[in-house]
């Protein structure tokens, strides 16, 4: 495998780690919207819905999250990722398309985008103890 084909996979491999933080965050407010209405009387409108974040942006999970989650720390580096998934979105992936790929570092790029995949692993993790503690013992906010 060549240094450019190690990248594009690293590359491919972060940007899906993006794509199950946000799954992950839409699927934590949806089940954090049905534990709120669980715990009202039938008489109480509560009309939050999953399909309200269904198309929001990373950044846009981020702070509803921020606001019905009581993990900080999770929430500040989740807050974080917002720059590094538009670097990546928008100017990595351009590196093995563009004319500059060809004075473009692969190497010490895969290295960052690897460290940045497993960044995003261990949050995933922590979102998924958030949402399976949120199902398990109803804890709100």
């Amino acid at each position: 495998m060549t240094e450019e084909e190690l990248y594009r996979d690293i590359a491919s491999h972060a940007l899906a780690g993006f794509q199950l933080i946000e799954e992950g965050l839409k699927n934590y407010i949806a089940d954090y919207h049905d534990k709120v209405r669980e715990f009202l009387p039938v008489n109480m409108v509560y009309e939050h819905r999953a399909d309200e974040v269904a198309n929001a942006p990373l950044g846009k999970l981020v702070d509803i999250f921020g606001k019905i989650n009581a993990n900080k720390q999770l929430i500040v580096e989740l807050r974080s990722l917002q720059s590094k998934r538009n670097d990546l979105a928008h100017r990595a992936l351009v590196n093995l398309y563009g004319p500059a790929k060809n004075g473009f570092d692969f190497s010490r790029n895969s290295t960052q985008l690897g460290e940045l995949a497993d960044d995003l692993g261990r949050l995933i993790e922590q979102i998924l103890v958030e949402r399976a503690e949120l199902l398990q013992h109803g804890r709100l906010g």
